[in-house]
């Protein structure tokens, strides 16, 4: 989890392989949760599944990294605002593109 500049928790689970996670927020005392973004098989051809850890930018969107899923089925890299709107992918993981930087 992290704590936004705003001071509002926010957090990644695991679902099973292929089958999701969410993004969600929740205020320090318990309070305020909710879902941002619920992955899906759908979301596993488009964006990636397992998410994986969030930082916040500058800009003070969340990004973060999905294990699973993406064009390639390697992962991706993700911006979601805080309020749960304007998911986009930024970058698919792909194998060939990992193997290469490990030469």
């Amino acid at each position: 989890m992290i704590e936004g500049s705003e001071g509002t928790l926010y957090g990644s689970t695991w679902g099973y392989k292929y089958q999701g996670g969410r993004l969600f927020k929740l205020d320090k005392d318990g309070n305020g949760y909710m879902v941002l973004l619920q992955f899906s098989n759908a979301r596993r051809k488009c964006g990636g599944v397992q998410p994986n850890g969030l930082v916040e930018g500058n800009d003070g969107a969340l990004y973060g990294t999905t294990i699973n899923g993406g064009a390639s089925d390697e992962g991706s890299v993700f911006k979601l605002n805080k309020d749960g709107n304007g998911y986009r992918v930024l970058r698919n993981f792909t194998r060939t593109a990992a193997m290469a930087q490990l030469r």
